[in-house]
């Protein structure tokens, strides 16, 4: 009778081996890009725009011709929501402002966290251009630009040329992060120093060769111009900027104020600045871990179970420093979805009178994983929020800047302890905030999420085995 024999190849302890081993490979990573890759779809149809609102504003705030006027500049089409509420916070604290937001309309506006396609905080500018320039007529005494991404919208060229006409002989511009990109659009900063986010300076080295780029500061000082490096830095670019109006003395105090650890940028604004991306894939081998590490925390993020839908409370006197530092921190753990909310979606005025539109009321929100309370709110505040999540969503508010400290490091800790200090270190240095070693505390992932990944990898080494067993059964009776 002819013999049939399973063939050689199968026989070696080597290949079986290596089988195996792609076996508990294989199955945890399908399974993590299946489950990365749904969360991704469920941010991407989580609507970024504001949804239509029609109740009724707040008159802008009184002029006062004895102080100087600062304008903060946003995008109707969206603006990066550090940037833009770091640098108003500062300036309101320091009291010595006539501080407005101005955009191309008076409409609501949004204000995204992390990337443009995501989810933040909504609100409505103070003034539109025309507004400005009826009430007020003159050139600001200083002109804040953070980031707006949205270049191609039919308003930029509006945005490029209202900053052109009011960059007048004693007006100071201060880009903040990304917004050096949106400040050499118009032209002012060819033949003069910047810096930027520490993404972008190969693109801006590529394409504005007539700015001279400055890495390893914080912000940096070119006649009227003032550009802050990447997202966090926008407080120490600002601090300066009061410091150079109004004195030394009160940008102390605005930092006391807000308990901002790193005044050492004050006398010294030199700081070891993360490396680029570009840089990092030039030496691919040397910096493995730098690369790797970003890619892993993203692939992680396919073994959770949670829906994403974090809520972020709004209430009247939110300290805008501490809405920025949840809703500018927490999506960059993954696609989660921002839903801002409060008792009634009516104009909540902050602490220093921006009018935020809550996306949803009481009534409407959406079931929700997680719901942050930011910064201090009064015991009444408080208490509707705890008696809503109880009723209605079965979660308990989150109180992550209760103490004395910085926004950005108790959000930033808070993180770390939530999601791993991975994954808040990651974060950390999107934002271009230093943390130092401080969220070396946490573990360094999800314990959960490692469980799963180990799990999957024994259904893998099962699988394999029940291939293995059944080649050999099959061998067996062609024998």
């Amino acid at each position: 009778m002819k013999r049939f024999w399973i063939p050689a190849r199968y026989h070696h302890p080597v290949m079986r081996g290596l089988n195996y081993a792609l076996a508990i490979i294989l199955v945890p990573f399908l399974a993590g890009i299946a489950g990365m890759s749904v969360r991704i779809v469920a941010g991407m149809r989580a609507d970024p725009n504001p949804p239509p609102f029609t109740g009724a504003l707040p008159a802008p705030p009184a002029h006062d011709p004895t102080k100087h006027t600062a304008v903060v500049i946003a995008a109707n089409s969206g603006t990066e929501g550090s940037d833009f509420l770091g640098p108003y916070a500062v300036l309101a604290h320091s009291g010595a402002f006539n501080l407005y937001t101005v955009a191309p309309e008076r409409r609501i506006t949004h204000l995204f966290s992390g990337g443009p396609s995501m989810r933040g905080v909504d609100f409505v500018p103070h003034y539109s251009f025309a507004e400005y320039d009826a009430i007020i007529g003159s050139n600001p005494d200083l002109i804040v630009i953070p980031y707006l991404p949205f270049r191609e919208a039919p308003e930029y060229q509006t945005i490029m040329n209202w900053i052109r006409a009011h960059a007048g002989p004693h007006t100071i511009l201060l880009s903040v992060c990304v917004g050096a990109r949106n400040l050499a659009d118009t032209g002012l900063l060819n033949g003069r120093r910047a810096t930027t986010h520490h993404y972008l300076f190969p693109f801006m080295e590529l394409l504005y060769p007539d700015v001279r780029l400055v890495r390893g500061v914080r912000y940096l000082e070119d006649g009227n111009l003032i550009s802050a490096a990447g997202v966090t830095a926008g407080v120490d670019g600002t601090l300066h900027v009061v410091e150079r109006m109004i004195g030394a003395d009160a940008a102390r105090d605005v930092a006391r104020q807000i308990n901002y650890p790193h005044t050492r940028f004050l006398d010294n604004p030199s700081y070891n600045a993360p490396p680029t991306t570009l840089a990092l894939l030039a030496s691919p081998l040397t910096n493995l871990r730098l690369i790797a590490a970003p890619l892993f925390n993203v692939f992680l993020s396919g073994y959770r179970l949670d829906s994403d839908q974090v809520g972020v409370a709004l209430y009247d006197g939110i300290s805008e420093l501490a809405l920025a530092s949840v809703v500018d921190t927490y999506p960059r753990a993954g696609t989660l979805i921002v839903n801002t909310v409060a008792p009634e979606r009516e104009v909540v005025l902050s602490q220093h009178g921006l009018a935020f539109v809550p996306r949803w009321s009481f009534a409407d929100a959406p079931r929700l994983d997680r719901l942050i309370l930011p910064g201090s709110p009064n015991d009444a505040a408080a208490a509707a929020f705890e008696r809503w999540t109880q009723e209605r969503q079965q979660i308990t508010v989150e109180r992550v800047h209760q103490g004395s400290g910085y926004a950005y490091a108790a959000t930033l800790m808070d993180m770390a302890r939530s999601e791993g200090s991975a994954i808040a270190t990651q974060a950390a240095y999107q934002l271009e905030y230093p943390i130092g070693t401080a969220l070396a505390t946490a573990p360094r992932y999800r314990p959960e999420l490692l469980v799963r990944l180990l799990i999957l990898g024994l259904a893998g080494l099962v699988v394999a085995g029940l291939i293995e067993r059944r080649r050999v059964s099959r061998g067996s009776r062609q024998r």
